[in-house]
C-alpha cells in the first residue's frame, strides 16, 4: 500500500512533467460517480471539466500521444442520482428558502427537468464519436455493470442508467470493459466499489442491495486481469468509510428537540405503547420490523438520518414524532454494520488485487478520514462539515471542484511515487468551491 497525503501550503513552482517508468501514451478512466465528476446532486458540465480524469489528463498533457475523449452534459442540465428527488434536475445551488415555520435561510435548491425536455433527451441519446471514449467513468455503475451489456440499454427505452447508453460503442451490446479493451491504452485509472455499497446506503437500505462479496471479488479480478493483459499499467483507489460523509451525519437522529409541553403531549399519547420522551433532544421515531406488533421505536445514537429527509415534515408535519420517519430516510443499527462490513471487505480485496496486479493503491479511506479530522491545503481549510467544510458539495456526498482537485492530487502523488514520474499537482486555488449568493 502506498499512502501519500499531507495537509500543507503548496508552493507551485514550475514542474516539468516527466513519465518516469509510467506509460502515459494512451490513458483510460473507469469508475462511478466520483470518477465522473458528480457534484451538487447531478452530473453537469461545469464540474465534469474539473473531474479527476479531466484534471489528471491536464497534468499528463503532452506525455499522452492520444486524445482525451469525454462526453459533457449540456450546460445547465444535470443527470442526478434517483433517490427521493426529481429524476432529472439542474445541479443544486445555494439560495434562500422559507421553511414551514416562516424562517428564511440558505438552502440547496434545484429545478426539475421534464423527461420530455428535448435537450434532456439529446443528453440521454447515444452520441457515437469518431474516436472511442477514453473516459468511461459512469455514474451509478457498480462493478458488475462494467461487464453487463444491458447496462447500455437506453434509459429512454427502459434502461437503468441515464449516462452510459449515451457513450456506449454499441448500446445494449458492448460493455464498459469491452469499450475499454478495444482501445490500445497503456495506462488506466480505476476507482471501483463505491456504488456497490453506497447505492444501498443512499437509499436507506431499501430497494437496493450491497454487491455480494464473492461476486465483487470475482468481477474485480476479471476486470483487472483484462486491463493488465496487454501490458498496461494503472492505479486504483479504495473506499471511504460512511461516517466521513455529511449526507449521513449532518442531521442527527437525536434532533427531535422538545419542550415540556411537547414532551408531555407525546408521552400522553405514546407511553401506552412503550415510547417515552424527555425535555430536550430525543431520537426520532422510526420503523423497526423486528419489534413485532408495534414496529416503532426511537432512533438510537449512531443511527443515521439521511440528508434527503424532508426537513419541513420533521418540523411541521409530526414526522418522527407522531408518525415514523420512512425507512428510506434512515440507516439503522441493522443496516450500518452491513455497510461497514462491505467497505472493509471490498477494501481488503482491492488492496489484495492491486498488489497481485502490480498496481499502486490510492488510500482514499485514509485521505477522507483526514478530511473529516480537518485538512489544510493551499491555505484553504477543508473538513467534512456540510457546506462550510468546502470539500463536499451541496448534496453532502460528492465533492466540490476543489474537492476533486484534492482527490486528483492523491492519484498524482501515488503515481509519481510508484512510477517515478513528475506530474505536477493541481493548484486547488484555481478551482471553485461552494458558491454563495
Amino acid at each position: 500500500m502506498i499512502l501519500v497525503f499531507n495537509g500543507c501550503k503548496t508552493d507551485f513552482k514550475p514542474v516539468t512533467a516527466t513519465s518516469g517508468n509510467a506509460k502515459f501514451n494512451s490513458c483510460i478512466f473507469i469508475g462511478g460517480d466520483f470518477m465522473a465528476g458528480f457534484s451538487n446532486g447531478a452530473l453537469s458540465s461545469d464540474v465534469q471539466h474539473n473531474s479527476i480524469p479531466d484534471l489528471l489528463m491536464s497534468k499528463i498533457g503532452g506525455l499522452s500521444t492520444t486524445s482525451f475523449v469525454h462526453r459533457y452534459i449540456s450546460n445547465g442540465y444535470g443527470l442526478n442520482f434517483p433517490l427521493h428527488i426529481p429524476q432529472f434536475s439542474t445541479p443544486f445551488h445555494l439560495g434562500y428558502k422559507t421553511d414551514c415555520l416562516g424562517a428564511t435561510s440558505l438552502f440547496p435548491l434545484n429545478d426539475s427537468i421534464s423527461i420530455n425536455d428535448q435537450n434532456l433527451a439529446a443528453n440521454l441519446s447515444n452520441n457515437p464519436y469518431t474516436q472511442n471514449y477514453t473516459d468511461l467513468s459512469i455514474p451509478y455503475a457498480k462493478i458488475t455493470d462494467y461487464t453487463d451489456p444491458t447496462f447500455g440499454i437506453s434509459y429512454l427505452n427502459g434502461g437503468r442508467n441515464p449516462y452510459y447508453p449515451s457513450i456506449a460503442r454499441i448500446p445494449g451490446v458492448t460493455t464498459i470493459l469491452s469499450d475499454a479493451m478495444i482501445q490500445p491504452f497503456t495506462f488506466f485509472t480505476i476507482w471501483p466499489g463505491m456504488e456497490d455499497v453506497y447505492q444501498y446506503a443512499q437509499r436507506g437500505g431499501e430497494n437496493e442491495t450491497i454487491t455480494d462479496f464473492a461476486t465483487f471479488d470475482a468481477t474485480l479480478d476479471k476486470v483487472l486481469d483484462s486491463l493488465v493483459s496487454h501490458g498496461a499499467q494503472g492505479v486504483i483507489a479504495n473506499i471511504p468509510d460512511i461516517d466521513v460523509f455529511p449526507f449521513y451525519t449532518f442531521i442527527s437522529s437525536q434532533a427531535l428537540v422538545l419542550d415540556k409541553s411537547q414532551a408531555d403531549s407525546l408521552n400522553q399519547i405514546l407511553n401506552q405503547v412503550g415510547l417515552y420522551f424527555s425535555i430536550g433532544p430525543n431520537g426520532f421515531i422510526i420503523i423497526d420490523s423486528t419489534l413485532g406488533n408495534f414496529p416503532f421505536r426511537k432512533a438510537e445514537p449512531g443511527e443515521y438520518l439521511l440528508l434527503t429527509v424532508p426537513t419541513d415534515s420533521l418540523k411541521c408535519d409530526n414526522m418522527g414524532s407522531l408518525g415514523p420517519v420512512p425507512g428510506h430516510y434512515i440507516l439503522d443499527k441493522y443496516e450500518i454494520p452491513k455497510i461497514n462490513a462491505a467497505i472493509q471487505h471490498f477494501n481488503s480485496k482491492i488492496s489484495q488485487s492491486a498488489a497481485a496486479h502490480n498496481i499502486p493503491l490510492v488510500d482514499m479511506n485514509s485521505f477522507f478520514r483526514g478530511i473529516k479530522n480537518g485538512y489544510t491545503y493551499d491555505g484553504i481549510n477543508f473538513s467534512s462539515q456540510f457546506i462550510q467544510g468546502a470539500f463536499f458539495s451541496l448534496d453532502g456526498y460528492h465533492p466540490t471542484a476543489q474537492g476533486y482537485g484534492l482527490l486528483t492530487n492523491q492519484f498524482i502523488l501515488t503515481i509519481n511515487n510508484y512510477y517515478k514520474s513528475t506530474l505536477p499537482l493541481v493548484d486547488i486555488t484555481t478551482l471553485p468551491g461552494i458558491i454563495f449568493p
